[in-house]
């Protein structure tokens, strides 16, 4: 079994939006601990990261060992607020950082009963590929249902 550790450990406690450790030292973190990939979250990179530095950390990843399994590309979906459901109206730039991390899911959030289809929608975009020159990904969307706490 392959393993992933969440990038959510290397956050401070009360504040998910700021890395307490870099990405560079989780990644030897997680190797050394045996895990085989990383579950990315936006403290470390997000949609608003510059491609030039995702690459590179890509590449950091990569001579490590490590994958990433899963991107969160922005703070409302684990924040869980009323925001959190936007990246299914702009679900694009999280298909792109999931492209270029090499992860195949992308996590949003549901807090509403309207939220639903267009998550429905959302996922079979995100199952055909983005850019037809390039080799298809299946992208998949993990869908958290916040809708029972809203």
């Amino acid at each position: 079994m392959k393993l992933c550790l969440s990038v959510r450990i290397g956050e401070k406690f009360f504040a998910k939006r700021e890395a307490a450790v870099s990405l560079a030292e989780l990644a030897d973190i997680a190797v050394t601990s045996g895990y085989h990939a990383l579950c990315m979250r936006a403290s470390q990179l997000s949609i608003q990261t510059p491609r030039a530095e995702l690459i590179g950390h890509v590449n950091m990843l990569c001579e490590r060992g490590l994958s990433v399994s899963m991107v969160t590309g922005d703070f409302p979906i684990p924040e869980n607020t009323d925001a959190g459901p936007q990246a299914l109206r702009r679900i694009g730039p999280y298909l792109d950082l999931a492209e270029t991390l090499g992860a195949d899911i992308v996590r949003v959030a549901l807090r509403k009963d309207e939220d639903i289809p267009m998550g429905a929608a959302r996922r079979r975009r995100g199952e055909r590929a983005r850019h037809p020159p390039r080799p298809p990904v299946p992208h998949q969307i993990a869908v958290r249902d916040d809708r029972r706490h809203a």
